[in-house]
């Protein structure tokens, strides 16, 4: 007798879940689907102003590049190269994140593109390399005496930092290009994953990146407390 009770209450069951599973599939929205059961974790609900961060960061690196040879002088240019380092290593902290929770969820398509992963890391190494580049030259020319007696010992005279500084002109030249070239780019990346928000996301978004990129602007390169404020961005 139990045993047949049972087993009307197993069948019962079993269709059940089968028409929740047909519901599912038919109305995702409607009948808690993996992505609407995920909207309110953390992870989804700090999206749009992680994402607005990350673009305000790279945004303000970007401007900070082009006008990195704006002075002839060493230190002034070591200084902004490193602010815009700053910003590109949070850019990419801020993308692997991004890319991560993206992975974490069922969804038609990353939210993230790789391509620009790998672009932004490209970006931070080749800053980071000019800023190497000028900080030889700072001290070289300014007369740093450890290094002019390893010169000295080489035979190279003090000073001669020419190699280094036409190095840094062409590889500074060779980002301008691939700043230029990468705006398209950008633009549709950024334009297909606000797509891929919700109007209150979106709302949530721009509001961020406008007080983001208020912030990151009011952080200068001559500062020295600039580089501690990145962190809160």
């Amino acid at each position: 007798m139990n045993s047949g009770n049972n087993k009307q209450h197993s069948d019962e069951y079993m269709v059940d879940k089968a028409k929740r599973s047909f519901l599912r599939m038919v109305s995702p929205d409607e009948f808690g689907s993996a992505a609407t059961k995920h909207q309110d974790s953390p992870a989804l609900v700090n999206l749009p102003p992680e994402l607005a961060r990350r673009d305000a960061a790279y945004l303000r690196a970007v401007e900070l590049i082009q006008t990195a040879f704006s002075s002839p002088d060493e230190h002034k240019r070591r200084m902004v190269y490193l602010l815009a380092e700053s910003f590109l290593e949070f850019a990419v902290n801020r993308t692997e994140q991004l890319y991560q929770i993206s992975g974490s969820f069922t969804l038609k398509e990353p939210l993230e593109d790789l391509n620009f992963l790998k672009y932004l890391r490209l970006l931070r190494q080749m800053v980071g390399t000019l800023g190497d580049l000028t900080e030889f030259q700072q001290f070289v020319n300014g007369g740093d005496v450890q290094i002019a007696e390893i010169l000295a010992l080489l035979g190279i005279p003090s000073g001669n930092t020419s190699s280094f500084a036409s190095s840094e002109v062409a590889i500074y030249n060779f980002l301008k290009l691939l700043l230029a070239k990468s705006v398209g780019p950008f633009e549709i990346n950024r334009s297909r994953t606000r797509n891929m928000l919700s109007k209150s996301s979106l709302e949530r978004y721009d509001r961020c990146f406008a007080m983001a990129q208020e912030f990151c602007k009011s952080l200068k390169p001559f500062d020295p407390e600039s580089f501690k404020y990145i962190k809160k961005l």
